[in-house]
């Protein structure tokens, strides 16, 4: 028998309670398509990534005042 949760949100805007509602879907929908093996795994990305995110590691943010200002 399958597993059902039930969560109660308390938040004070829709916004907020949508974008709630989307990450418990989106966390469902991910765990579903993992177990059925239907997620591909694209390794020329999962490459890439990692190549950018090494490059990120060297760089430093002043200040965040600078960006928003930008």
């Amino acid at each position: 028998m399958n597993k059902i949760e039930i969560t109660y949100l308390q938040v004070n805007k829709e916004k907020d309670r949508l974008n709630k509602i989307s990450e418990i879907l989106s966390e469902g929908v991910y765990k579903y398509l993992k177990e059925k093996g239907l997620l591909k795994e694209n390794l020329e990305q999962k490459v890439k990534i990692k190549k950018l995110l090494d490059g990120l590691k060297n760089v430093k943010i002043e200040s965040i005042s600078k960006i928003d200002n930008y």
